[in-house]
C-alpha cells in the first residue's frame, strides 16, 4: 500500500488506521495497487483535510473544514478522523474504538479523569474527538474500579517478576509468540533451565542492590507445564529461594494446555507457593480445537480445571478466544456457558489477533471478511453472560489486526483480580524478566518513562549470549540508584 502524506507528519497513524479498515496490507510498496492519501492545509486555527484510500479497484474519500482545538493533538484528531469517514466510506466498516489506537485505552479514560471530566464527560469526549462507541468507554470505566482497588495495596518501590518458558508441546496456529515444540528442541530445554536459573538468581541480587521488592511473580510461556514436575520443582525452588513466597502477593504459573497437566505437576506448583494458574481452553468445541493444532479434548480441559481445584489454588483463569476460524458463534457462546458452568475466578476474552508469525497469516485475509458482525456478536454474548454470572472487567488491552478492531478483557469475581495483570498492562510497577523473549521494564514516574532491556527471543540466542544478559543486571541497580 502507498501511501501519500502532504502537510502533516502522521503517517504513523495513518497505517495504524489502514490497518483497521484493510487488515494485513503491506506498507513496503505498491503492488497490491492499494493507496491513501491524507492531505492537510493550514489556515490558521483552520484545517482543510482530504482524505482518500483506494483497494479493490474502488475509492473513497472524505473532504473536510475543521476548527482545530488549542491542543498539541488536535490536527492529529482531526486528520484521523477524516481518514476514518473514508475508510467506512470504502469498507462499511465501522471499528467500535474509533480512531484510539493505542493498545492501553483505559489509560487514556484515566488521563481523563484525572484532569477534571467526570465518567459521562470521558465517555462524550472519546466519542467526539476519537469516535469511540460508548460502550468501549464503559468497559474502560468499569476496569479502572478494580485497577484503583490494585492500585491501593501497591507498594513502593516494588516490582513483579516475568518468566518465561518458550516452550510448547506443539505449535497452535494462531500463536505468534516466540515458542518452540518440544519435540523439536527438547535437546535445548536442560541447558535452557539450568541458565534460567542463574539468571533468576542474578535478577535477585540486582533487586536487593537497587531496592526492589518483588510482589507478584509469573511464569509464562510458551507452556511452561510443558517441563516435567522434575524441572518444575528444580526451577520453582530456585524461585522460592531467590524470592520467597510467603512475601509474595500473588503467584501465577501459567499451566495453558491441559494435554500437559497432571496431579503431580499441580501438586509440585502448590507445593512451591503459586497461589494461582491459568488454564487455557481457548475453546470448548472439539472439531475447533483439533482445527487450530490443539491435541485435546474439552473434557480433557474439564478434567484439568478440576484437578487444579482439588489441589486448592487461590484462582485459575481460563482463557478463550473468539473469532477462531470455522467457530461458529453458536458454538462459541457454548463455549462460554460452559467455561461459566465451572465457575473460575478469572475469565480471560480475547479476540483473534491475525498476526505476521502466525500460520493463520498465510492464509490470507480473505478468512476474516465477514466475520466482524459476528465475532463482535460473540464478544457481546460473552461479556453479558458473564457479568450475569458475577463477573466485571478488570484490565483489558488492544492489539493490533483485532477481527473487528475489538480487545482482550480479564474479568473476575469480586476481589479475585490479578494483580500482576493490571500493574503490567497499565505499566504502573516495573517488571524483571527472565528467559528468553523476556522485557525488563523499568516504570519510573507513574508510567510517564519507561525503559526497557531486551533478552534475546529464541533459547539458542539466549544460551550464546547468556554473558551479556547477565552483565546487563546492573542495569537494574544503576536505574534506582540514580
Amino acid at each position: 500500500m502507498k501511501i501519500t502524506i502532504v502537510g502533516h507528519e502522521e503517517r504513523y497513524l495513518i497505517e495504524c488506521l489502514s490497518l483497521l479498515f484493510l487488515p494485513g496490507c503491506s506498507f513496503r510498496d505498491d503492488a497490491d495497487g492499494r493507496s491513501a492519501v491524507s492531505r492537510v492545509t493550514l489556515d490558521g486555527e483552520r484545517a482543510a483535510i482530504h482524505s482518500s484510500i483506494t483497494a479493490d479497484g474502488r475509492t473513497a474519500a472524505d473532504e473536510t473544514v475543521e476548527r482545530l482545538a488549542p491542543d498539541d493533538g488536535a490536527l492529529a484528531r482531526a486528520v484521523a478522523r477524516s481518514f476514518y469517514r473514508a475508510g467506512q466510506r470504502l469498507t462499511g466498516l465501522k471499528p467500535p474504538w474509533g480512531t484510539l489506537i493505542g493498545i492501553r485505552p483505559a489509560k487514556k479514560v484515566a488521563a481523563l479523569l484525572r484532569g477534571g471530566l467526570t465518567p459521562d464527560g470521558a465517555a462524550d469526549y472519546l466519542a467526539r474527538e476519537y469516535l469511540t462507541e460508548p460502550g468501549k468507554t464503559a468497559l474502560c470505566l468499569a476496569a479502572l474500579e478494580e485497577e484503583r482497588e490494585a492500585l491501593r495495596v501497591l507498594p513502593a518501590h516494588s516490582a513483579s517478576l516475568y518468566i518465561g518458558i518458550p516452550f510448547c508441546p506443539s505449535r497452535c496456529s494462531y500463536c505468534s509468540f516466540v515458542s518452540h515444540s518440544i519435540e523439536k528442541a527438547r535437546r535445548l530445554l536442560p541447558g535452557y533451565l539450568e541458565l534460567l536459573g542463574q539468571e533468576i538468581a542474578a535478577t535477585a541480587d540486582a533487586a536487593r542492590r537497587a531496592g526492589l521488592t518483588v510482589n507478584t511473580v509469573y511464569i509464562g510461556g510458551g507452556t511452561p507445564t510443558v517441563l516435567d514436575a522434575d524441572q518444575l520443582d528444580t526451577l520453582m525452588a530456585r524461585v522460592g529461594d531467590c524470592f520467597p513466597a510467603g512475601s509474595l502477593a500473588e503467584y501465577t504459573v501459567e499451566a495453558g494446555r491441559p494435554d500437559t497437566i497432571t496431579p503431580e505437576k499441580l501438586a509440585v506448583i502448590r507445593a512451591r507457593g503459586a497461589n494461582r494458574v491459568s488454564i487455557n481452553p481457548q475453546t470448548m468445541d472439539d472439531g475447533t480445537l483439533a482445527a487450530i493444532g490443539r491435541t485435546h479434548t474439552a473434557a480433557d480441559i474439564e478434567r484439568a480445571y478440576r484437578e487444579a481445584c482439588a489441589v486448592g489454588f487461590d484462582a485459575v483463569n481460563m482463557d478463550m478466544i473468539a473469532g477462531l476460524p470455522g467457530e461458529s458463534a453458536e458454538s462459541f457462546c457454548r463455549s462460554v456457558d460452559r467455561v461459566l458452568a465451572l465457575a473460575p475466578e478469572n475469565v480471560t476474552v480475547h479476540t483473534l489477533s491475525l498476526k505476521r508469525a502466525a500460520n493463520l497469516r498465510a492464509m490470507g485475509t480473505d478468512i476474516f471478511r465477514g466475520e466482524n458482525e459476528k465475532v463482535s456478536a460473540m464478544l457481546a454474548y460473552s461479556q453479558q453472560a458473564l457479568a450475569r454470572a458475577g463477573y466485571h472487567p478488570y484490565y483489558l488491552y488492544r492489539q493490533k489486526n483485532t477481527i473487528g478492531n475489538n480487545e482482550n478483557i480479564g474479568f473476575c469475581r469480586d476481589g479475585r483480580a490479578s494483580l500482576y495483570n493490571i500493574y503490567i498492562m497499565g505499566e504502573f510497577q516495573t517488571i524483571l524478566s527472565c528467559g528468553a523473549g523476556g522485557v525488563t521494564k523499568f516504570v519510573f514516574d507513574g508510567g510517564e518513562r519507561i525503559e526497557r532491556i531486551f533478552n534475546p527471543k529464541y533459547p539458542y540466542e539466549y544460551r550464546d549470549r547468556f554473558s551479556q544478559i547477565l552483565q546487563e543486571k546492573e542495569k537494574i541497580v544503576s536505574a534506582f540508584s540514580r
